[in-house]
């Protein structure tokens, strides 16, 4: 929250030794007008009321503000105004389809999701950040690589070393051999062992080495406190940088996520519901995974996970209930865009 210090001075210009001058200051705790605006027009809305209408005075507004919150600890997503989360990054490809879309024409439907919900190319990549979360420390090296690279062209692209869960904790995932590798690993999963459930994966495939001890974190808990709560910049960052205050075409933050968890989604999507955080989304697309049924057994889940049936209905169940509100403006789209795999496209070069 700001305290703004509001200062408007009306002078009688007829008055030339100004003793007329009268002066007044206001302690605002709150803005009530639009927070998309840019401080100086909202502060110029404000200052309206003091206005009484007499061609023969000036108004001279200025404006300062100080932050109430000065222990308040530093969010990640502090200074970001279009967000977009990547749960189950894998090799990151979706964060690149977003900054780098004239990459990747052959993108089956993701590319062109991001140009209808965050506005066509080209964008300005300074007004978006991405956040990676991929529980696999078989990619962390790949998505790093990628992150400093955008860093040193000044785009946001930050990797989340751990699992997207519904509670904070250590969990026990599984690779699960075979193709797997071959297929950067899709199927890496903490819901389900497929390891002895595959044609291909030989028996002695099935032991401690394909087995991996990972953090997770409560996705709900960790996009409230540092998402939500996050410092958004009243104008996105290119805007400010240009000059550019036209608040006709400036578009509102936008916060968005692809969600492919491999069988963890049917314990994380009740929790975003349930704790209302699914709805301060404009859209999720992903993907549901019932071919992994049975779904290991969590402690405490009530549903039972138990086959392909189950899980269908269950999914059903899951997209009625984010649909139902029209107090949620929230959508969840179902798509799975496995198109450039191994992504094989250059990164940008600063020096070029």
């Amino acid at each position: 929250m700001y305290v703004v210090m509001l200062h408007v001075v009306i002078v009688d210009v007829n008055d030339s030794t100004f003793n007329t001058q009268q002066t007044w200051q206001r302690n605002l705790t709150s803005v009530t007008t639009d927070p998309n605006l840019p401080l100086h027009v909202r502060m110029k809305e404000l200052a309206k009321e003091f206005e009484n209408g007499e061609e023969n005075y000036n108004i001279d507004i200025t404006t300062s503000s100080t932050t109430v919150e000065d222990n308040r600890e530093p969010r990640l997503g502090d200074g970001c105004y279009h967000i977009f989360i990547d749960a189950g990054a894998n090799i990151g490809i979706h964060g690149r389809f977003l900054l780098e879309p004239e990459k990747y024409p052959l993108s089956s439907s993701s590319v062109a999701l991001f140009a209808e919900e965050y506005g066509p190319s080209p964008r300005r990549n300074e007004d978006y950040c991405v956040f990676e979360i991929e529980a696999n420390p078989r990619h962390w090296d790949r998505l790093l690589t990628v992150a400093r690279a955008y860093d040193n062209v000044g785009w946001k692209y930050h990797l989340i070393q751990a699992a997207a869960s519904d509670r904070e904790d250590y969990l026990t995932f599984f690779h699960q051999g075979g193709n797997e590798v071959a297929w950067s690993e899709w199927g890496f999963s903490a819901a389900s062992d497929q390891r002895n459930q595959r044609s291909h994966v030989k028996p002695d495939e099935k032991d401690e080495g394909s087995m991996e001890v990972v953090p997770a974190i409560r996705l709900s808990e960790w996009i409230r406190y540092h998402i939500l709560e996050r410092k958004i910049p009243s104008v996105p960052p290119s805007s400010s940088k240009n000059n550019v205050f036209n608040n006709d075409l400036l578009k509102p933050p936008v916060l968005g996520m692809k969600m492919d968890i491999e069988g963890s989604e049917y314990s994380v999507l009740p929790d975003l519901i349930h704790t209302g955080v699914f709805c301060k989304f404009d859209f999720i697309f992903g993907e549901f995974h019932s071919r992994y049924a049975p779904i290991t057994p969590l402690e405490g889940h009530r549903i039972s996970l138990e086959t392909v049936a189950e899980l269908d209905y269950y999914a059903g169940a899951l997209m009625k209930v984010m649909h139902a509100s029209r107090n949620c403006k929230a959508r969840f789209f179902q798509s799975d865009d496995e198109t450039y795999l191994h992504d094989g496209q250059p990164l940008p070069d600063p020096f070029h």
